[in-house]
C-alpha cells in the first residue's frame, strides 16, 4: 500500500479523494497511512505525542485536506502538499493545547524572564541586549493593552488564543497588534536598534 501511494500521480490523488465510492475509501486509507508516517517522524522530537494523538491528527488532517482540495494548484507533489497540511494541523492543535491553560500574565512573565536573563555565551550578548531594549520600549511606549498583546506574541502565544483570552475578534486584535508593533519599532529605532540590526541579531 505504501508503494502504491508513492506511485500515484497528483491527478490520481485528486480523483480518488473526490470519489464517494470504493475508490475514495481506498485512497483515503492510503493517505491516512502516509500521514501517520509523516506525523510520527515530524513530531518524534520535541513533542510528547503518542500514537493515539498521531491517529487523531491524521484524521483531522484528512478532513482539512478534503475541504481544501480545490486549493491544490499542483506546484508540488500532492503528497508534499498534504504532508504540509497535516503538520500544520497537528502543530496548531499542539500549540492550542499548550497555551490553553496559560494566562496572559504567565505569557508576559515568560518573555520578561528572557529579557532579564544573563547571556551564557558571547553570541547571545547582542540578542540579550535587544531583548532588554524591546522590554524597556514596551514598558515605556505601549499602552497596557498593546503591552499585553506584544508580550504574549513574543512569548509565542498563537493569535487565535489571544483572541479568546482577550475576548475580542481577529480584526480588533490585528489593529491592536499592528499599532503596537509600529510603536515598538519606532521606540527601538530611537534607542539605536534599527529593524535590520534586530533581524541580523536573530538570524537563524
Amino acid at each position: 500500500m505504501r508503494d502504491q501511494a508513492a506511485q500515484r500521480t497528483n491527478q490520481e490523488w485528486l480523483v480518488g479523494l473526490r470519489d464517494s465510492g470504493h475508490l475514495g475509501g481506498t485512497v483515503q486509507t492510503e493517505l491516512h497511512g502516509l500521514l501517520k508516517r509523516v506525523l510520527s517522524k515530524a513530531l518524534r522530537r520535541g513533542w510528547n505525542v503518542d500514537q493515539a494523538a498521531i491517529e487523531d491528527f491524521s484524521q483531522d488532517a484528512i478532513l482539512t485536506i478534503l475541504t481544501k482540495l480545490d486549493t491544490f494548484r499542483g506546484d508540488s507533489q500532492f503528497t508534499t502538499w498534504a504532508s504540509a497540511v497535516a503538520i500544520r494541523t497537528a502543530l496548531t492543535s499542539l500549540r492550542r493545547a499548550y497555551w490553553h491553560d496559560v494566562s496572559l500574565d504567565e505569557a508576559e512573565m515568560e518573555f520578561e524572564s528572557i529579557a532579564d536573563s544573563d547571556p551564557r555565551a558571547d553570541t547571545q550578548v547582542e540578542q540579550h541586549e535587544i531583548n532588554a531594549a524591546i522590554y524597556r520600549t514596551i514598558e515605556r511606549d505601549l499602552t497596557e493593552q498593546q503591552r499585553r498583546v506584544i508580550l504574549a506574541e513574543l512569548a509565542g502565544m498563537p493569535r487565535e488564543m489571544l483572541v479568546e483570552k482577550l475576548g475580542t475578534n481577529r480584526n480588533a486584535l490585528y489593529k491592536l497588534a499592528h499599532d503596537a508593533r509600529k510603536r515598538l519599532r519606532a521606540g527601538l529605532e530611537r534607542d539605536g536598534f534599527g529593524a535590520e540590526h534586530v533581524r541580523k541579531a536573530f538570524d537563524g
